[in-house]
């Protein structure tokens, strides 16, 4: 996914199973420091879900659900 830093357009990758509310860090995409170079960038991770769902959207969902491994 790309995201705007103040540098410009940087790829941003998300692992697979990433939680919710998980943040990301962009090692020296950050705020310039005064000695110089660049310190980090966090990234907070905030799934969107939506209130409403077609019917053949809800059917992909269960069919994705039934094909996933169960976890804890």
């Amino acid at each position: 996914m790309d995201i705007e830093t103040i540098d410009g357009t940087t790829r941003l990758k998300i692992p697979h199973g990433t939680p919710n509310g998980s943040l990301l860090r962009l090692k020296g995409k950050g705020m310039p420091r005064l000695r110089g170079g660049y310190g980090d960038l966090f990234v907070k991770i905030q799934v969107e879900v939506p209130k409403k769902l077609s019917r053949k959207a809800r059917k992909l969902i269960e069919e994705l659900a039934r094909e996933l491994p169960e976890t804890e």
